[in-house]
């Protein structure tokens, strides 16, 4: 699912645009969690254990055409500053 595009400005000036990730976002992503997994103990994934920016590009790419699912990021100019991820997991309970 992909969003419409909106900027917000923060009281010290900066704007920062909040908009989906799309394939081309995939490097940056990967850099942030690099960093968020290196720098972080108590994350769920260690650094080595991420994927190819070939994957997390396909992945950004079929969020984008899910009509539940989305990828947003927050950004300050063109620099990934905040990702979110929202994926909606549909179970039959019998």
């Amino acid at each position: 699912m992909k969003i419409e595009p909106r900027t917000f400005t923060l009281p010290n000036g900066k704007v920062l645009t909040v908009r989906s990730l799309c394939a081309d976002d995939a490097e940056a992503l990967n850099a942030f969690r690099y960093a968020t997994y290196s720098e972080t103990y108590f994350m769920a994934r260690y650094p080595e254990e991420g994927v190819s920016l070939e994957a997390m590009g396909n992945r950004l790419a079929d969020c984008g055409e899910s009509p539940v699912n989305f990828e947003v990021g927050a950004f300050a100019g063109e620099k990934l500053v905040l990702p979110f991820t929202l994926y909606i997991l549909f179970m039959t309970y019998t």
